[in-house]
């Protein structure tokens, strides 16, 4: 299958939409329980817009259809990452948890040789395990994470995977002091191999649309822009990781 078709299948498996959605242009609207359930560890995305070009998903819990309606009218002058789409959404609900975000995904179906080159990974990347320092990052993803540390055996840098169906998303940090030195290239680097050996799809989402270190990261390794995102979310309290 197709990375672009990967990424069709795995956002219209978590929006509750018909593959067939994303091949229309238009607007889908579903209104689906699901939007109650948490999308992934404890966060619960209640009102949900999804364009991936012409197309547009809404996937809605019941008790928020109405809204969902007035906000998808404005969509008719705007896009979904414009400062009006998110006043707007503020206006309907006056609530902390409103995000619009880019998704970047990994476009090539096997691994390019420049990622085997060394200066892709001029550190040593470890695989976290169970049992030793950085319990608490593990506890933070259902999927793999790769970490390199410091000569005081600290972790510095991680990348992270969220499971997500046939989608693996990529969540990296690294510390102040050891930011602008490759270690965050390293350690997505070996996270797009583990997910490319599995034959899911690679994903990664910045999370703002401010974050240029993100993005750059993100794009010297080959990804690319595949949909854009207006969504209301919200964390459950009380969660004990995985």
């Amino acid at each position: 299958m197709e990375p672009i078709q990967k990424l069709k299948q795995g956002y219209a498996h978590l929006l509750d939409a018909p593959v067939a959605a994303f091949e229309s242009p238009g607007l889908t609207f579903v209104e689906t329980g699901k939007r109650e359930l948490p999308e992934w560890a404890n966060w619960v995305i209640t009102l949900w817009l999804l364009s991936m070009g012409p197309a547009v998903i809404c996937s809605v819990a019941p008790r928020y259809t109405a809204v969902a309606q007035t906000l998808v009218e404005s969509l008719k002058n705007e896009s979904l990452l414009s400062p009006a789409m998110a006043g707007k959404a503020r206006q309907l609900i006056n609530a902390e948890g409103w995000q619009q975000r880019e998704i970047l995904y990994f476009p090539a179906q096997e691994l390019p040789p420049v990622f085997r080159s060394a200066h892709m990974r001029p550190y040593p990347v470890e695989k976290l395990r169970p049992g030793i320092a950085g319990e608490a990052i593990l506890k933070a993803f259902d999927g793999p994470v790769f970490v390199v540390r410091n000569q005081a055996e600290q972790i510095v840098a991680h990348a992270g995977i969220k499971k997500k169906g046939i989608l693996r998303e990529i969540a990296v940090g690294v510390g102040s002091a050891y930011r602008r030195k490759g270690m965050g290239t390293a350690v997505v680097a070996t996270a797009v191999t583990e997910i490319l050996a599995q034959e899911q799809l690679p994903v990664f989402i910045p999370d703002r649309l401010t974050n240029a270190a993100s993005y750059a990261l993100a794009h010297s390794l080959g990804f690319v822009k595949g949909a854009e995102m207006l969504f209301w979310e919200y964390e459950q309290p009380g969660w004990q990781g995985f």
